[in-house]
């Protein structure tokens, strides 16, 4: 299997013809947090995010079937104002052994134009035409409680095919200020199940991977 050292190599042999294509081209947009990942099937998935002017945040993707020399036209995987990426929360679109694709990124469903606001959740996108279309992001925690932070998580896609999604999360009731456990949520015939705790007493901004 290539490896990531390689598939980062062959990003930067590409770079510029990526650039040159018309999904990039916009500089009205802010471009961030470009993401590397390889399917099952070797092809190359690049991810990213886009921020309009008025602070709407694309996630999106496009797939290199050369090894990163050329990418497909960009797919856009999720839009609004509450959709972050950043060094410790990075969105990724993770690739299935049974060819679907599974995003995981931070979304606040409360935030709007020129509002933020708490309740950050970790959530999730399920594509099964290679990136073509997406379900609704749904939330990795099914809890209901309100105004619970979840955030600086990782994700991977587990020996079984399952994914595994790890992440703070605000401790419930709590009256100190920040104060997170650490979580971990897994799907199971590609839904998530509850969260279990793994350590109640972490720093509140851990770096999880």
């Amino acid at each position: 299997m290539t490896t990531i050292k390689h598939l980062f190599f062959a990003f930067l042999l590409s770079y510029q013809g990526v650039l040159a294509q018309s999904f990039l081209q916009d500089n009205t947009k802010i471009y961030a947090m470009p993401l590397l990942n390889q399917t099952p099937k070797g092809d190359v998935l690049l991810s990213w995010t886009e921020k309009d002017t008025d602070g709407k945040t694309a996630f999106c993707m496009a797939l290199s079937k050369d090894k990163g020399h050329t990418f497909s036209e960009k797919k856009i995987i999720a839009t609004g104002y509450g959709i972050g990426n950043s060094r410790l929360m990075r969105a990724r679109v993770l690739s299935k052994k049974d060819g679907s694709l599974v995003a995981v990124f931070m979304n606040n469903p409360n935030a709007g134009p020129g509002r933020g606001g708490r309740g950050g959740q970790v959530a999730y996108c399920v594509s099964k035409d290679s990136g073509t279309t997406w379900t609704l992001p749904q939330p990795v925690d099914t809890d209901p409680t309100p105004n619970l932070m979840r955030g600086f998580f990782d994700a991977t896609v587990l020996a079984n095919d399952e994914v595994a999604v790890a992440y703070l999360k605000d401790v419930k009731g709590s009256t100190k200020h920040e104060e997170r456990d650490l979580r971990i949520a897994i799907t199971k015939n590609g839904v998530f199940e509850a969260e279990k705790l793994i350590d109640a007493v972490v720093c509140d901004c851990c770096n999880i991977s």
